[in-house]
């Protein structure tokens, strides 16, 4: 009986200290790559579209390298996503974006994520979820707190 409790204080102690890391966001330039235990993602580009509806069309063109020695990755449209700065969160197209697919190990892919943002927003970052991995446990979790700054 005992042992169940201290595991039981164990992972609710380890939920809380991933839950504070969690809170903080940590900015980075354009230029900055993003690990995600064997995988990381790299903004390539960004680019507007013309505005209708006052909603600005944004590309955002995504570089994945799948490092693992064995595991493939599934990447899907909702892994990445835009936060403005007011702390908004703006989901990708999945109809517009490219289709969810699948990066074999030690492979490579270009993805391009589409997003609807209000006219004349301004300070937007691309941040990444897609849970928690065994090797992002050993940081933190730093690539969720990861914003990685868009080029105005």
């Amino acid at each position: 009986m005992k042992s169940w409790v201290g595991i039981l204080v164990g992972l609710v102690v380890a939920a809380a200290i991933i839950g504070m890391a969690l809170r903080t966001t940590i900015d980075e330039p354009a230029s900055a790559t993003v690990h995600h235990d064997d995988f990381t993602f790299r903004v390539i580009g960004a680019s507007r579209g013309a505005t209708h509806d006052r909603l600005t069309p944004l590309t955002v063109r995504i570089g994945i390298d799948n490092d693992a020695k064995l595991v493939g990755y599934d990447w899907e449209s909702r892994t990445a996503y835009l936060v403005d700065a007011a702390g908004v969160r703006y989901n990708a197209d999945a109809r517009l974006s490219s289709p969810a697919q699948k990066i074999a190990a030690g492979g490579r892919a270009e993805v391009r994520d589409v997003f609807s943002v209000p006219a004349g927003t301004r300070g937007l970052s691309v941040a990444f979820w897609d849970g928690v991995l065994m090797g992002d446990v050993f940081d933190g979790v730093r690539y969720a707190r990861l914003r990685v700054r868009l080029a105005e």
